[in-house]
């Protein structure tokens, strides 16, 4: 898969808005690409992405929690009001601290 940054997080969006739970194989190619591009995120892809997860009831691994958290600390100025709250409930309903 490779999508940039916004293509994961509509991907996932998509998803989610549609209550659709993508296969395995699928959902690990995109979690691993969402790692690569974590850097390029904005805050709205960040938030869609972890918004998306939460609501597919999906585990994100250890290896995107810390590349989206590292991504979200550095852009964190930038957040608009729906975008931070939907970050925020996204790790909260997934029970992860946003903290580094």
């Amino acid at each position: 898969v490779h999508f940039e940054p916004q293509g994961v997080s509509n991907f996932l969006r998509a998803l989610a808005n549609l209550g659709i739970t993508p296969v395995p194989e699928l959902l690990m190619a995109m979690k691993a690409r969402a790692v690569d591009v974590a850097p390029k995120f904005d805050p709205e892809g960040i938030a869609n992405l972890m918004w998306s997860l939460a609501m597919l009831d999906v585990d994100p691994g250890e290896a995107l929690v810390e590349a989206v958290k590292a991504s979200a600390i550095a852009r964190a100025s930038k957040y608009k009001h729906q975008e931070a709250t939907n970050f925020l409930w996204a790790m909260g309903t997934m029970g992860l601290e946003v903290g580094p």
